[in-house]
């Protein structure tokens, strides 16, 4: 495989080959796992059956015409190999074929899970998998979100909250265009596994500005949009037993924002964009960037109040050694367009972004 490195070949235990002949002739079972493409057309010719071993078997389960069908039907014919299984043919549906004929070749439709037997299970299978769900929170066989032991989801679960709220807010508070993701895991969170956890910060911070985005492609869109993502541990943490930090740089600039899990289970900021403040991360929340002096706090509170916006938490503090600051204010309900102008025309507010974390269905 030309697009696995050799250190990743070795981690999976795999030996790799320097070309297809060489795999052709030390092959007992020869499988096929390739799409269908140009490069591919044909790629199982008879050249490279001739080399197979005479008790080799071939098996295509991939896509019809990557084996060469004439190439392939005489050299079972002629014994030139012990037998062959396909389920995809260069025509499809394939009613009438030369293999069919043949008692060294296994024949079946492209479509395993069509009998009576198999659909049975897959019934009961979402049947169990739904109840799983609802009496443990467990979720298994998902395609748009990682599978994870039953044990292991319920240990990362309050994490995976965490981090998606992390992800969220960022990409909330932060125009698109992000260029890089620096994510550090200190104390307990730094033991856990923290690819779920990547995934889970990058879903919530790709899906303010696209909605096909999940934690299972979250990673690849960040890579096709040249999002660097860095990722480090640390054993220890200065004040709270786990944290996770995560920074984002773009076109705007760089946010960053920490959490925690108190007791184990509550999701909570406890630091944005340098300054020092706890907040529960939850609902509508205003971010605000400001100059440290007073009045803001009676601004802010006219602004929403002449709206009918209620504040929930008002949550502020200061970035040490300057006199600068920032407050994370959560509503009852989502501000107008005008109150938050209103605070951003204030002459000490440097910036103003609301975000909803829990978006109404």
């Amino acid at each position: 495989d030309p697009y696995i490195s050799d250190a990743r070949a070795e981690a999976m235990g795999v030996e790799k080959v320097g070309s297809l002949s060489e795999l052709a002739k030390a092959a007992d079972v020869l499988t096929v796992h390739v799409p269908l493409t140009p490069q591919t057309r044909h790629l199982i010719n008879a050249e490279i059956i001739a080399q197979m071993k005479p008790d080799a078997i071939l098996v295509n389960c991939a896509r019809g015409g990557v084996v060469d069908e004439e190439a392939l039907v005489e050299a079972l014919k002629n014994k030139r190999i012990r037998a062959a299984a396909v389920d995809v043919y260069e025509k499809e549906p394939a009613r009438d074929h030369p293999l069919f004929a043949l008692d060294n070749a296994i024949c079946t439709p492209h479509i395993g899970a069509s009998t009576i037997e198999a659909q049975e299970n897959v019934a009961i299978q979402i049947a169990e998998q739904v109840a799983q769900y609802l009496l443990r929170g467990v979720v298994r066989h998902a395609v748009n979100m990682p599978s994870l032991p039953e044990d292991e989801q319920r240990r990362l679960a309050p994490y995976l909250d965490l981090a998606r709220r992390i992800g969220r807010f960022l990409g909330g508070t932060m125009r698109p265009g992000f260029t890089r993701v620096r994510i550090a895991f200190e104390g307990q969170a730094a033991e856990l596994p923290t690819r779920p956890l990547v995934h889970e910060i990058l879903c919530g911070l790709l899906s303010g500005a696209m909605e096909e985005v999940n934690p299972v492609n979250a990673p690849m869109i960040a890579r096709e949009r040249g999002i660097a993502v860095e990722e480090t541990t640390r054993e220890a943490t200065g004040t709270f037993a786990s944290l996770i930090r995560v920074e984002v740089e773009g076109d705007e600039g760089q946010r960053a924002v920490a959490g925690t899990l108190f007791d184990g289970v509550r999701p909570r900021f406890v630091e944005v964009d340098g300054c020092e403040i706890e907040v529960a991360p939850k609902g509508s929340l205003v971010l605000i960037h400001n100059e440290d002096r007073p009045g803001v706090i009676a601004a802010v509170g006219k602004a929403l109040a002449d709206a009918n916006v209620n504040i929930a938490d008002f949550r502020l503090g200061r970035r040490p050694g300057t006199r600068e600051a920032a407050a994370v204010v959560r509503v009852d309900s989502p501000p107008p367009e005008t109150a938050l102008r209103a605070i951003a025309e204030q002459p000490f507010v440097r910036l103003v972004r609301y975000v909803e974390l829990e978006p109404q269905r």
